[in-house]
């Protein structure tokens, strides 16, 4: 009996080794698919149905296909038309101080018309506005400065807008503006002959001076002032008449007016 438990045992090791032998070479395992329709989908990939196994073939020029194809999903490849095969436009520009590599505050990558570019996004970018009255004795102006924070120096200017607000008995008009300096004690970073006149109360000009100083890095902040050389002809006693008055004479006057904006201004040139 002991002796037909034993041979019994055997029979059924074979069996099932037989069983695990079958399997091994694939027979018994359930069809994956009948038709390509039947395989499950894949980025980038396509599907086909052979000997009832799914196989996936990659497709060019498809955005999530892990290769940098020049032409992705009919767009140019980059890094804004496909970030999951480029990686992503993002990143801070690097400016050397002192031995030293800092981020830049404004400048970075970012996308615009659909391509990777290093600048300040639009968003990032405000307009500035500063108003400075001046009275020089014999007449008043009034002065408003318009620049963006930060100051593209490759496209930017400076928007000056000066106004004669007032003037006293004793002068001849007009006042002559004759050039706009923009100055960082004795460096200029730009400059614009003018020539014009005010000659009422109201008249108002309008000045766009643009920057001309080239950046060591791509992004610097510091102070600046503005410097406007004016002229104008003012009555000044001539010889004393008869009667105790004075006769008068035209004067001409040059003279130069600086004012330091109240802010640093940060300039950047991508």
């Amino acid at each position: 009996m002991r002796h037909f438990k034993i041979k019994y045992r055997f029979l059924l090791f074979v069996v099932a080794s037989f069983l695990l032998l079958i399997l091994a070479n694939g027979c018994g395992k359930p069809a994956e698919c009948k038709v390509d329709a039947d395989c499950g989908k894949r980025t980038c990939s396509s599907a086909s149905c052979a000997d009832n196994e799914c196989t996936y073939n990659t497709v060019q020029n498809c955005c999530g296909n892990k290769i940098k194809d020049s032409i992705e999903d009919g767009k140019l490849g980059n890094s804004c038309t496909c970030p999951q095969d480029y990686g992503t436009c993002a990143g801070k520009a690097e400016i050397q101080a002192g031995g030293r590599t800092y981020d830049a505050q404004y400048v970075q990558y970012f996308c615009e018309n659909a391509e990777c570019v290093l600048g300040v996004p639009p968003e990032d970018i405000r307009p500035v506005t500063l108003l400075d009255e001046k009275d020089f004795g014999l007449f008043t102006l009034e002065t408003t400065v318009t620049y963006n924070e930060p100051f593209d120096a490759a496209k930017d200017t400076f928007a000056f807008r000066i106004s004669l607000k007032d003037y006293k008995e004793g002068i001849v008009l007009p006042v002559n503006l004759n050039k706009l300096l923009l100055k960082n004690g004795e460096i200029l970073f730009g400059e614009k002959e003018v020539k014009l006149a005010l000659g009422k109360i109201g008249d108002t000009v309008t000045v766009n001076v643009p920057l001309d100083y080239r950046l060591e890095q791509v992004e610097e902040a510091g102070g600046l002032t503005y410097q406007m050389n004016y002229e104008y002809t003012q009555k000044v006693k001539d010889e004393r008449l008869q009667d105790g008055s004075y006769s008068y004479k035209d004067e001409l006057v040059r003279d130069d007016y600086q004012k330091r904006f109240t802010t640093k201004i940060t300039f950047v040139n991508p």
